[in-house]
């Protein structure tokens, strides 16, 4: 190799030293970014040709990024951040509408942005989903749209999965549209008339005259017009007074019916009851009666009442209502929403109902350590990273990945590791500084031989 091959070739070595000690200070910088995956830097042979004894050799630097290395979960105690534990990224959009360009994030600390039309009005709400209105989003720091699939409120209803799962191929089943995930602070949750009931009370079993025992539960549904003509769903208390008469000379037995006072009227079937020399209702056997009320304003309901927990002792207490169980509930506002193990954001209203919202994407790559870096925590896909999977933590797909709510996937910088490579390639820069100065005094000293 000639002194000119030598003396491009330790310029080249520097300049390769240069870009690995960029990696480096980049590494370094990004230590306490979420999500952030450290990049190596590792070094390839170059050959200026292959003609024996006339070429010469340097060096160039490969940057290969850890995408799949796994960094340390740790709880943040906020409901909306979410760590990817094994592999997958999440999927996000530019765009609302899902107009612009889909990128992965490994980065799971999410947030909401209201999103505005251009008219400066809010997003209107989905007319399809009642549960989830208005025009708060999910987002990522880097402001893109975290996406996901919507639940089918109706199949989960039913006792269904709301959410399309993966075929026995992986692939996602025809249908499955990925969404922008919405979230807002003003949805409801509608209400649900009662039509199961069970009282717990005690009869009085020296009374000799009519007893009262109240049943409260919640009505069927009341629509009300406001002076906008908005239309707002209600779902009142209702009390049900049942009226337990003991039969004369018949110890334990009581006729049972329903108060008509205030306007009221109602049927109860079977109209007696009978307990035993314990206390315990003994007719029905099952406890169950059925019953049919209609209100002072007209309105009607029919419930299927247990009176199995009601006894029959003496009290100085008299006859007491101890309490109910309903399955009924007034409408509720949101509370909080929240992440689950499995990537579902539930939503948590005031009258303690709890709704899934949406499930959360991840979309997996054959070589994903080929995705291209961008700004904001972002990758772009690109061909050589192979064809995107989407999946779900609860199919075939996921393998091993885990989700944690409640927790955020730091970076994966070492900064010993960091420290020690530092030094490495100044010590490899400083020599090839060496070679190089030496090869300059070694050329002039033969430019001066021609003096």
């Amino acid at each position: 190799m000639s002194l000119l091959g030598a003396l491009i070739g330790s310029s080249m070595a520097m300049s390769a030293q240069s870009d690995a000690l960029g990696q480096v200070s980049g590494n370094i910088i990004n230590m306490n970014t979420i999500g952030y995956k450290h990049a190596d830097v590792t070094f390839k042979t170059l050959l200026s040709g292959s003609t024996p004894n006339w070429n010469f050799f340097s060096t160039a630097a490969s940057v290969y990024r850890r995408v799949d290395e796994q960094g340390t979960v740790t709880q943040t105690g906020r409901s909306l951040d979410v760590a990817i534990n094994g592999t997958g990224m999440f999927v996000v959009n530019n765009q609302v509408d899902m107009s612009g360009e889909t990128m992965y994030t490994r980065d799971g600390s999410f947030d909401t942005a209201v999103v505005y039309q251009a008219t400066g009005t809010s997003i209107p709400p989905a007319a399809d989903n009642p549960n989830q209105a208005s025009d708060a989003y999910l987002v990522t720091g880097s402001g893109r749209y975290v996406l996901g699939w919507a639940a089918n409120q109706d199949a989960y209803d039913n006792g269904l999965n709301p959410f399309p799962t993966n075929d026995a191929n992986g692939a996602v089943q025809a249908g499955a549209e990925l969404v922008p995930i919405r979230v807002n602070s003003e949805a409801m949750s509608a209400g649900s008339a009662t039509t199961q009931a069970t009282l717990r009370a005690n009869l009085d079993a020296s009374a000799t005259s009519t007893q009262m025992l109240g049943l409260s539960v919640w009505g069927n549904e009341v629509q009300t017009t406001q002076g906008d003509g908005t239309v707002v769903s209600s779902w009142p208390r209702r009390g049900i007074p049942l009226l337990f008469t003991p039969v004369a000379g018949d110890s334990g037995a009581w006729t049972v019916g329903v108060s008509t006072d205030n306007g009221m009227s109602g049927t109860i079937q079977p109209t007696s009851v009978r307990f035993n020399g314990d206390g315990q209702l003994v007719e029905p056997t099952d406890g169950n009666f059925a019953l049919s009320v209609t209100y002072a304003d007209g309105t009607t309901q029919d419930i299927s009442l247990n009176l199995g927990s009601v006894t029959q002792y003496a009290s100085v207490e008299g006859s007491v209502v101890q309490d109910s169980d309903v399955n009924g509930f007034p409408s509720g506002s949101l509370v909080r929403t929240s992440f689950d193990n499995e990537g579902v954001l539930y939503a948590d209203y005031s009258n303690g109902v709890t709704r899934p919202l949406y499930k959360l994407a991840l979309a997996d790559f054959p070589a994903a350590q080929n995705l291209e870096m961008q700004n904001g925590n972002l990758y772009r896909y690109v061909n050589e990273a192979g064809d995107r999977r989407l999946f779900v933590i609860d199919d075939i797909l996921a393998g091993s990945t885990q989700l944690t709510p409640n927790a955020l996937e730091q970076s994966t910088v070492e900064l010993s590791d960091q420290f020690s490579t530092m030094i490495t390639t100044q010590t490899a820069y400083s020599q090839a500084a060496n070679v190089f100065r030496t090869v300059d005094e070694m050329t002039q000293t033969a430019a001066a031989l021609k003096r």
